[in-house]
């Protein structure tokens, strides 16, 4: 059984797209950790306007996610994981 060669590139495809939507759906899913650490944050020490701050550019950048190429949800991605690890020492303090 062999496929030809417009299956293969239409499944080629559909694979690229199946791997950036998932790529697009943990980076959501990651977003919604950050947002709820500020708020566990503000609910222990007060609002911040540095936390607001950050809630507002982050959000910036979430909300262009459905438009996103790979490149630009694994940048994304980083952001998501420096900001997490910042946030999680706040929320130590």
């Amino acid at each position: 059984y062999s496929i030809s060669a417009s299956n293969k590139f239409l499944w080629e495809n559909n694979m690229k797209l199946y791997d950036l939507t998932l790529k697009k759906e943990v980076a959501r899913e990651c977003a919604w950790g950050v947002m709820g650490t500020i708020t566990r944050i503000e609910n222990k020490k007060g609002e911040s306007p540095v936390l607001t701050l950050i809630e507002k550019e982050f959000w910036e950048e979430v909300r262009k996610i459905p438009r996103m190429t790979f490149e630009e949800v694994e940048a994304l991605n980083v952001k998501i994981n420096f900001i997490m690890k910042i946030l999680s020492k706040l929320e130590e303090i």
